[in-house]
This record gives C-alpha cells, sequence and structure tokens, in this order.
C-alpha cells in the first residue's frame, strides 16, 4: 500500500477533467511524487506524495502503480523524471552510444543492474548517461507509453538555465529529498558539479556542502547557496547549514505558474522541484 506523506488537492479535484491536464512525477528509490497542472492555465491543482520503502519488489510497485487512482486517469501530456544516482555527464562530443555502459561502470561501477540510458540535456551540449532500474521504467511505461522521460539532472539543469537571470554566476543549489540531497555548483557561469548525496543526520549535508564550497576554493561568506524541497527553515537540519554558510535562502515555488489555495498551507519552497517539472514540456 501506498501511504501518502502529502496530499493537497483543490476542491472538487476528482470532477476536473483530467484530459486537460499535464501529469508530472518524479519518481526515485525512495520515494513518488505526483503533480497536476491544467494545461491551459498553467495552474497546478494537486500534488501527491509518497515515501517508497527500500528495496520495493517489482510485483509491489506494479500494485501500488496499477491500483493507484490518478495514475488511472488519461492526461494530456506526462512527464516522468528518473530521481536516480547513477549518472554521468558528457560533451556530447565524447559520446559514443557503444561504450555507454563502460562509461557508466567506471564512474559508479557495475554492481548495480538495470537499464542504461543516454538523453541530451539541451543544456551546454552535455550528454547525459545514467541508470535505471529495469522494472522501474518497465512498470511505469507500461502506464504512459507516449510520456515524455528524463533523468532528474537533465531536468535540474534544464530549469537552472531557464531561470540563469535569477541567479548570480556562482551559486550552490540543493533540493531535499528524504534522506537524499541532490547538490549542483555553477561557478561563473559554469556547471562544475551535480551530485545525489545519502544523509542520516544533519551534520552529513553540511559536511557535502561545506566539502564543495572548501573543493572549488568558494566563500562560504559569499557563495550563494539555495535550498529547495523537502527541508523545514525551523529544523536542526537547516540551522547547521547557517552555522556554517552567510548567504542562504529558500527557492519559492515558480512564479511561471499559478496554485490552488490550497498550497498555502505549506512553505512555497516544499515543493518547488516538482513545479519546476512544469518547464521541461
Amino acid at each position: 500500500m501506498l501511504h501518502s506523506s502529502f496530499d493537497i488537492k483543490q476542491h472538487e479535484f476528482d470532477r476536473i477533467n483530467f484530459a486537460g491536464t499535464n501529469l508530472y512525477i518524479d519518481f526515485g528509490a525512495g520515494h513518488l511524487a505526483m503533480a497536476v497542472m491544467l494545461s491551459t492555465s498553467g495552474r497546478f491543482v494537486g500534488l501527491e506524495y509518497y515515501i517508497l520503502k527500500n528495496n520495493v519488489r517489482q510485483d509491489e510497485l506494479r500494485e501500488m502503480l496499477a491500483t493507484h487512482p490518478l495514475l488511472k486517469k488519461t492526461f494530456n501530456r506526462v512527464l516522468i523524471s528518473f530521481n536516480t544516482r547513477e549518472s554521468v555527464l558528457l560533451p556530447e562530443r565524447m559520446y559514443h552510444d557503444q561504450f555507454k555502459e563502460q562509461v557508466l561502470a567506471t564512474i559508479h561501477g557495475d554492481l548495480n543492474t538495470g537499464v542504461v540510458l543516454a538523453e541530451s540535456t539541451d543544456v551546454s551540449e552535455l550528454k547525459n548517461i545514467y541508470r535505471v532500474p529495469a522494472f522501474y521504467k518497465e512498470e511505469i511505461t507500461k502506464l504512459f507509453p507516449t510520456g515524455t522521460y528524463r533523468h532528474v539532472y537533465s531536468v535540474i539543469l534544464k530549469v537552472l538555465d531557464h531561470r540563469r537571470k535569477s541567479f548570480p554566476s556562482s551559486f550552490i543549489y540543493v533540493i531535499f529529498y528524504p534522506n537524499q540531497i541532490i547538490l549542483t555548483l555553477v561557478k561563473d557561469h559554469d556547471l562544475q558539479l551535480i551530485q545525489t548525496f545519502p544523509y542520516d543526520i544533519p551534520e552529513d549535508v553540511s559536511y557535502n556542502i561545506l566539502n564543495i564550497a572548501d573543493q572549488f576554493d568558494l566563500s562560504t561568506d559569499e557563495i550563494l547557496v539555495k535550498l529547495s524541497g523537502l527541508v523545514d527553515t525551523d529544523s536542526v537540519l537547516y540551522s547547521d547549514i547557517l552555522k556554517y554558510f552567510i548567504n542562504v535562502e529558500t527557492d519559492p515555488r515558480p512564479g511561471y505558474f499559478s496554485y490552488d489555495e490550497a498550497f498555502d498551507a505549506y512553505p512555497s519552497h516544499f515543493f518547488t522541484p516538482f513545479f519546476s517539472l512544469g518547464l521541461c514540456v
């Protein structure tokens, strides 16, 4: 059974004509997030967020997806973002399809199995090579065979490029999920790093951000650290980041869209990663 951490919907959500909506899915090893937007108005009207148990089996995942009421609807567009850790970004000119498995194995090893995919990021002529558990891809594509499929890093790079005028030349962008962060570093307008880090305690997060700042010779008094996703500004985790960095901000939901008033009960930055998927189709 799926048990939602967040279930946010406009009044009379079930009466919507879903053929006039877009569905955005962020699907990772530990979570499943689904956001619904009215296609014509760009208004988000619903969001469901689920924590998935570790090592979910294929039959369990199949039942979860096949029995979920929202996933039985017909949508105008569907975008699925695979939120997996194993990814390598290469310049397009260095990419060769026949070597993609070897490239991924060189960086991430070959202990994990799954299907290896590659896609253009549309940013800086980079190719993204990544691995997805085979049954993840199999089960979700059964539901949405004509959906658009992207890796989360490709999505993040496209979103940040779309919003580049609102960021300084150098910044650290951190997206929070349960027990993991995705950290992106841009320095002097150039992408330096995008990587997923697991964490168990608040100090794990601070350590990783500090380590990146040190490796790339960034001043903790000057660099902008922008936080997005499921981080509470009243938490020990947030306070711990403030111990080391002066210029810390949360990233509010995109102003390109509108939002049902049901979302106003939550911090504006909580669901920015999922709303931002709307910039990618």
